[in-house]
């Protein structure tokens, strides 16, 4: 969470770059906020009902989803970036005058 937000104040920091600072912001913005709902609404496990078995081996796969989404989050996000940075948002517009 704290890595999405750190994500979406350095993307406001180049929000002079793009033809629309203001869609970057609210892209910035919107990066922590989704990262939120997506932690929110993963299941949390019961501490109160775990029972310690020494015999068995883990099978359970939540730590491996839990990386998982999270490497999906940043690479979303990194390819968001690349994508707008790389796009017609960072075209710089010149006007040139023509002699008549």
């Amino acid at each position: 969470m704290i890595l999405a937000a750190l994500v979406g104040v350095i993307i406001c920091f180049f929000k002079d770059c793009v033809a629309t600072p203001n869609l970057c912001v609210a892209g910035a913005i919107s990066v922590p906020c989704i990262v939120l709902i997506i932690v929110r609404s993963m299941p949390v496990k019961s501490v109160a009902s775990d029972t310690e078995a020494t015999d068995k081996l883990p099978t359970d796969y939540y730590m491996v989803r839990t990386v998982t989404v999270t490497i999906l989050i940043f690479v979303a996000a990194i390819i968001l970036c690349l994508t707008m940075f790389c796009s017609n948002f960072t075209a710089t517009l010149v006007a040139k005058k023509m002699d008549s």
